[in-house]
């Protein structure tokens, strides 16, 4: 397995046409791409001070490590590791997008002192059978002013109530899982004032007549959005 380091980062980024010491290399990246490339564990990257972006999905990560220094980060892809916790990221007060999904998490915590985080994927975690994605309260409430985009496909979700409390939710991604309690759903769907898109679709709800009519009705913006754009959005 590899192991990221500055001596890695260094190898994989210099330019063969311009030759520049490590230590400027490590200073002037912005952009990391390491996705793909066996590494298991996080190391000391911290000459890094100016990251925006890291990609280090579709590795063999197991824990998420030694990142509190790039604060200048927006975006970082993590998805298709064997992460199984969320944790060492409530540094990183300039992230906007956080893609976590086909890893191994239970709970989605460890994200409250996020207040810019706009995109949040957290699709297909490769849970035991019959167990369900949580969401830790304190997160939730956390994220409520600021989260609009939350990915939750196939994680066997019974119920949406977790998320009510995310004030501006615009989409919401809960295909193939478990919700077949309209009353709930529609419960929730009416707390969200921003709700432009909802994709349901392989849920058993989307059986009961009329769900989409009802969905609609419950909530001001989808009806809004579907008669201005003459599109349905809720699949």
């Amino acid at each position: 397995m590899v192991k990221l380091t500055s001596t890695l980062v260094t190898r994989k980024t210099r330019k063969k046409s311009r030759p520049e010491n490590d230590t400027d290399i490590l200073r002037k990246l912005t952009h990391l791409h390491l996705q793909g490339n066996f590494i298991d564990t996080i190391g000391d990257i911290s000459q890094c001070k100016n990251l925006t972006v890291i990609y280090l999905q579709n590795n063999c990560l197991t824990k998420i490590e030694n990142l509190e220094h790039a604060t200048q980060l927006t975006h970082l892809y993590l998805q298709r590791n064997k992460i199984s916790k969320i944790e060492n990221l409530n540094g990183l007060k300039n992230l906007k997008k956080l893609y976590l999904g086909h890893n191994c998490i239970a709970v989605i915590e460890g994200l409250d002192k996020l207040y810019n985080l706009e995109e949040l994927h957290v699709q297909r975690q490769q849970l035991p059978q019959g167990e369900t994605l949580h969401f830790d309260p304190r997160t939730m409430k956390g994220l409520a002013r600021c989260l609009h985009t939350l990915d939750v496909t196939s994680n066997g979700m019974t119920s949406v109530a977790d998320l009510e409390c995310l004030n501006e939710l615009k989409w919401l991604i809960a295909q193939n899982n478990c919700l077949c309690d309209i009353m709930d759903l529609t419960r929730v769907v009416s707390q969200w004032n921003n709700i432009t898109s909802l994709e349901l679709e392989g849920n058993p709800v989307c059986s009961q007549q009329k769900y989409r009519e009802r969905l609609i009705t419950c909530s001001n913006k989808l009806g809004e959005w579907v008669h201005r754009c003459h599109m349905v959005v809720i699949f």
